[in-house]
């Protein structure tokens, strides 16, 4: 089976990243402890969405090297392995975050997959559009694909006959119209154990 992979907020967890930030910024604990959406509604809410712009682009390129993987992604990905199943990590990044420094957040994300040896396992393609990630699972004939934003998953340009699961680490799982795992041992059950 071919089995896609999404990269940020699917395979890669950012909270202790996203975190240290915030804490950087000033922001208080009770903002802190809301998590990465938590942070984000905060800041878009109070006319900082530039600061939030800004953040992203340090986590995702610079202070990735912080990011742990989601718990379960690493034995998924063996086990897949193991079973002779493909794998793909398939992201939409753009190379340079839009706004503050020029970070080269491709060259960050290949590092982190290098340094947690999830590239050694799967080819890895970092697409600057999304409507490139869309015709890259396409041509790969993903079978399977696992992201944690339902509406990548409802795009019309992805194959119907792709598998679309949902990752919901932090979401209501049944709402996202998706087959859904808030964790990765779910994912496993929903992929490799049918």
């Amino acid at each position: 089976m071919r089995i896609g992979l999404d990269l940020d907020n699917t395979i890669v967890c950012y909270d202790r990243v996203f975190y240290a930030l915030g804490r950087e910024e000033g922001l208080s604990e009770e903002i802190l402890t809301r998590g990465k959406l938590g942070i984000r509604n905060f800041l878009r809410q109070h006319g900082r969405e530039h600061e939030w712009t800004i953040m992203q682009g340090v986590a995702y390129g610079p202070r990735m090297k912080d990011a742990s993987p989601f718990a379960g992604v690493l034995e998924f990905i063996g086990q897949a392995k193991a079973c002779g199943h493909e794998l793909s990590v398939v992201s939409h990044r753009t190379k340079y975050p839009y706004l503050g420094e020029a970070h080269d957040l491709h060259g960050s994300a290949l590092k982190w997959l290098d340094a947690t040896g999830i590239s050694g396992h799967a080819s890895v393609f970092l697409e600057e559009k999304v409507e490139d990630k869309a015709a890259r699972i396409s041509s790969l004939c993903c079978e399977v694909f696992v992201d944690d934003l339902p509406e990548f998953l409802a795009r019309p340009d992805l194959p119907v006959d792709v598998r679309k699961v949902h990752f919901a680490p932090d979401a209501d799982v049944e709402s996202s119209g998706f087959e859904s795992a808030r964790n990765w041992r779910g994912i496993a059950a929903l992929i490799l154990e049918k």
